[in-house]
């Protein structure tokens, strides 16, 4: 299928923007990932999706994130107009769940150039410039990133998907939904087969997809629509990275990054060489910091921050020289700061934060001991 201008998307769809879903335990991270955004001088807005009325915090939405330039959207008022019962509860005609929630919110989302997000990526860098101004975007239409396992689809998905045979040239790894880049405008059609891929997952493709490897979900549905429908898309060949903690006892990996797409096609465009770039010649991108999510309320609460010993405080992503070498800065503390200051401000706003003892005491002990303010 080649790429065209769908009659009346233009109408429909308008503008660059981030899509998060959020609501209940997802809205911690995702302010974290809201106020770093800014402090890469990204003025792109933000719609936070949340599935429904009693996901809706009216402080949070109404006043908080519209100082950030994000605002929240209601799917359930957007699938209430067609009549079909969509939800999470039994009666529900189709079951959605948070990975169909993404795929959901990135589809009915206002913007025509769209990065999904998940509420616990953070952005390093301004996807405006960075991202949406430059190739392989431009060109391409779709932007996906890796995951560390090995892609796991069984053959019988293609015959599913109308091929007569195993596509070619298919990356050797899975990939990773936790960023996610599309032109809505060209690539409408993928996104509305993974949307279908999404609706049915749990019991149907995410299983022929991923055949139950580690992460199962939404990940691979987005480029296996792309695939199906012939639809460009560029696949950044440079491998995730981990970053991690040693707890005393063993070695956890806490956070992937993944690498800028405009620097990994740059260079796979000057060399003959197939291998992936070197972490060191592509700037980090995201920073996919989900064990543990940087929730405030969670990280006070569930023993992530102190070693076996149950007293030594621990640094989440690794010595501070190693993210100095990585990034050029402090990347935890710049989080840390963060969450201490959301913490702090919104312990008796957020409805999942409320009646969490001495939360943001607890919050600037840890960042007094570890990081010495």
């Amino acid at each position: 299928m080649s790429q065209r201008q769908w009659k009346g998307v233009g109408d429909v769809f308008k503008g660059r923007g981030i899509v998060m879903v959020g609501g209940g335990e997802y809205f911690g991270p995702a302010i974290i990932s809201l106020h770093m955004l800014r402090r890469t001088g990204s003025t792109l807005p933000v719609e936070v999706f949340v599935p429904n009325d009693a996901e809706f915090e009216e402080q949070l939405c109404n006043k908080y994130l519209k100082k950030l330039d994000a605002k929240c959207v209601v799917l359930s008022h957007i699938l209430d107009k067609s009549g079909i019962k969509v939800g999470p509860g039994d009666d529900a005609e189709i079951k959605i769940t948070h990975y169909q929630l993404k795929s959901l919110a990135l589809l009915l989302s206002s913007f025509s150039d769209a990065l999904l997000l998940d509420s616990d990526s953070i952005p390093l860098t301004d996807p405006a410039t960075t991202l949406f101004d430059v190739e392989p975007y431009q060109s391409k239409g779709m932007v996906v990133w890796p995951d560390f396992w090995r892609a796991t689809e069984s053959p019988k998905f293609w015959t599913v998907a109308g091929r007569s045979s195993y596509p070619p040239d298919l990356p050797m790894t899975s990939s990773e939904a936790g960023q996610l880049a599309v032109n809505k405008a060209t690539h409408l059609a993928p996104l509305l087969l993974a949307t279908y891929y999404n609706m049915f997952g749990p019991d149907h493709y995410y299983p022929l997809l991923s055949q139950g490897a580690l992460g199962q979900g939404d990940k691979e549905t987005f480029m296996a629509a792309a695939v199906s429908l012939n639809s460009t898309f560029y696949r950044v060949k440079t491998n995730v990275a981990s970053l991690g903690r040693h707890d005393g006892r063993t070695d956890r990996v806490t956070a992937m990054v993944q690498h800028s797409s405009a620097d990994d096609y740059r260079y796979l465009s000057s060399t003959s060489s197939s291998s992936p770039p070197l972490h060191n010649s592509i700037k980090p991108m995201f920073l996919h910091s989900n064990t543990p999510k940087m929730n405030a309320g969670h990280l006070v609460d569930e023993g992530d921050l102190l070693a076996t010993d149950r007293t030594t405080r621990l640094r989440l992503l690794g010595p501070k020289e190693s993210l100095l070498k990585q990034f050029g800065f402090d990347v935890e503390q710049s989080i840390w700061d963060l969450l201490v200051q959301t913490g702090c401000e919104l312990q008796n706003v957020i409805e999942e934060w409320k009646g969490r003892s001495q939360m943001c005491e607890r919050l600037e002990e840890h960042h007094r001991e570890v990081f010495g303010s």
